[in-house]
């Protein structure tokens, strides 16, 4: 049977500690990710594939035609333009992982900060 005590803000079953300040999955996640993070890079990726460059034909041809065929695309120069942008960061995710997700988040966070203080929806 537990019981439950306040300790301040928190609720605290009787078998928890009550200065326990860390979360238990913080703590957890770090452990489970150490090994990963401790692994030695690959010797020599794989450059780019004939494949990806397929894929940033598809993703390129697609945004042209949605740019122009839907009307209520808001900024559609804009929208082209990023996401060709992205479609051609597509083929170096392999080679260099880290500098593409932070580069294409880091356009797509750009774009929505600018539509957010333009009040554009």
């Amino acid at each position: 049977m537990h019981t439950v005590r306040s300790a301040g803000p928190w609720i605290v079953l009787s078998a928890d500690p009550l200065d326990a300040r860390i979360p238990y999955a913080c703590p957890v996640v770090l452990d489970t990710s150490r090994p990963y993070w401790s692994e030695p890079r690959v010797a020599d990726p794989p450059g780019p594939a004939r494949r990806d460059w397929l894929l940033v034909t598809v993703v390129v041809a697609a945004a042209t035609i949605e740019t122009f065929a839907r009307e209520q695309l808001v900024w559609s120069g804009v929208s082209l333009v990023v996401t060709v942008g992205a479609a051609c960061l597509l083929p170096w995710r392999r080679v260099h992982p880290l500098l593409v997700v932070a580069l294409a988040f880091g356009t797509m966070s750009a774009v929505e900060v600018v539509s957010l203080v333009r009040g554009v929806e």
